[in-house]
């Protein structure tokens, strides 16, 4: 298992599948792996936007769907994005989009990583 995703928030998702759907974990990926570029890309034109509503807006959903995973670095720059403070501190907030972007890189590896495990060994749960 990668340091990038939580083992207690996977074996929540889990714990759901197997009582209804073997394959919630590969769908959430799918889901998620097919959101996230749209939201990081809304985020960086929020950014040059100096549009600071939509970036919170962006990155709490973005936190939410990152948790799920228990992806955490992702979802602390998600954190810092939403709860900013009110003055436009164009460095930090530029610092937290790149630190994003590079944890969206891990947490996506990471997550293709796990659904492949999942399909090569027959499994309908996380290692």
């Amino acid at each position: 298992m990668s340091d990038v995703l939580d083992p207690a928030a996977l074996e929540r998702v889990d714990f759901v599948a197997r009582r209804g759907d073997p394959l919630l974990l590969a769908r959430l990926v799918e889901l998620f792996l097919a959101d996230a570029p749209e939201r990081l890309r809304g985020l960086r034109d929020a950014f040059e936007h100096h549009d600071d509503a939509r970036v919170r807006a962006l990155a709490h959903g973005l936190r939410g769907s990152s948790e799920t995973f228990g992806a955490h670095e992702l979802a602390a720059h998600c954190d810092f994005l939403e709860h900013m403070p009110s003055e436009w501190a164009a460095a930090e907030i530029e610092r937290h989009l790149a630190g994003l972007i590079e944890s969206f890189t891990r947490t996506q590896a990471a997550l293709e990583s796990l659904v492949a495990h999942q399909a090569r060994s027959g499994r309908d749960a996380p290692p």
